[in-house]
């Protein structure tokens, strides 16, 4: 498992490194209980493989795929039963979710892709660095509903969801900027909406 993880990490643009690595990891799977804590790690791992393995090809098979290893692991009690790396398995669906949305257009998804996105978010301890990153995916998520559907209180929760993610984020991070863009994105529709 660990050296179909390194090799994943390692494939970058590299197809074949990349379909060596997910291999690897399907190999380690079935070497372990499915409701064993390291396949459930191993799941984690495949799930974003594939995801890795999407943004190359467009193949919404592997995406597919992701999103349901996603849920099995989220629904697995011992991860529950943690609820920062439960929160950590949700807002990861979510934003599987969320990019099935953008390639498909279905509805559920991107319903699906908010709901995991808050649950996500409200188990991630206050501090944690991902936290902040989840929540600006979640408010991106909210932008498109929005954009979809028109209803405020999603752009209402966009703002909040992206002011939160910029607070949670030092000033001299790197990533900060794209939490900025994010909220700013969500304060100008709603301006737009307001007319103020």
């Amino acid at each position: 498992g660990h050296l179909g993880v390194c090799l994943m990490l390692a494939a970058g643009p590299d197809a074949g490194r990349l379909a060596e690595g997910i291999g690897l990891i399907r190999q380690a799977i079935g070497e372990w209980p499915a409701g064993d804590a390291a396949a459930l790690s191993l799941r984690t791992d495949l799930a974003i493989a594939l995801r890795s393995r999407y943004e190359e090809t467009r193949d919404l098979a592997d995406l597919d795929e992701a999103i349901e290893l996603g849920r099995s692991v989220a629904a697995a009690p011992v991860r529950q039963a943690d609820p920062a790396r439960h929160g950590n398995d949700l807002a990861r669906l979510g934003i599987a979710e969320q990019v099935r949305f953008r390639h498909t257009g279905q509805a559920a998804d991107l319903d699906d892709a908010i709901e995991h996105g808050r649950a996500g978010s409200r188990l991630m301890p206050a501090g944690d660095p991902l936290r902040a990153s989840y929540l600006s995916s979640l408010g991106l998520a909210l932008q498109l509903r929005y954009g979809e559907r028109g209803q405020a209180a999603d752009l209402d929760e966009a703002v909040e969801a992206g002011d939160a993610a910029v607070a949670a984020i030092p000033d001299r991070d790197p990533h900060r900027w794209m939490a900025l863009s994010n909220a700013g994105l969500a304060h100008r529709l709603r301006s737009e909406l307001t007319g103020g």
